[in-house]
């Protein structure tokens, strides 16, 4: 890319989210209708899980590709 160009930059704009509890999130993957997804199912299986004191292991990515 030419540097000498007097074009315009657009302003940064940092990216949004929000943080979500295991219901809220577990609510908002059922609401989407992302149930067929492997990956929702990934993360609904986790979120399903009990919660003790200790967390528990992160799931396996292995033979996983995300889009």
């Amino acid at each position: 890319m030419d540097r000498d160009l007097k074009v315009e930059k657009k302003p940064y704009k940092a990216p949004s989210f929000q943080i979500l509890d295991a219901g809220a999130a577990r609510a908002e993957l059922e609401a989407t209708g992302l149930l067929n997804d492997a990956n929702a199912q990934r993360m609904l299986s986790v979120l399903n899980q009990p919660r003790d004191a200790k967390p528990s292991p992160v799931p396996s990515t292995s033979g996983t590709s995300l889009p």
